[in-house]
């Protein structure tokens, strides 16, 4: 994929991506796809000109405690058959 910060793709392939920022991106910050998955951990998304982060072809990634904020499109998009657990950072100051 043109553009994304990150591209995980096929199957089998897990990378373990922590306490790191991904942001400007021309396109999408994380890109996750063909039944890839992998595990990201405190990271900050933000941004990007497309989602923060895009799951398709059944791939199922793993995210806790990242922040993604400030995209130009969703934070994250799930399509063609997606899928993913998504512990993310919530900043309750905002809420009340």
């Amino acid at each position: 994929m043109v553009g994304a910060a990150v591209c995980v793709k096929k199957a089998m392939t897990c990378p373990k991506i922590k306490h790191c920022l991904i942001a400007d991106c021309e396109n999408v910050g994380i890109f996750i796809t063909d039944n890839a998955s992998g595990h990201y951990e405190d990271c900050e998304i933000a941004r990007n000109n497309l989602a923060g982060v895009w799951v398709k072809n059944q791939a199922n990634p793993f995210f806790r405690r990242c922040h993604i904020h400030h995209g130009r499109d969703v934070g994250i998009f799930t399509f063609e058959y997606g899928l993913g657990l998504f512990l993310l950072f919530l900043n309750w100051e905002h809420f009340f």
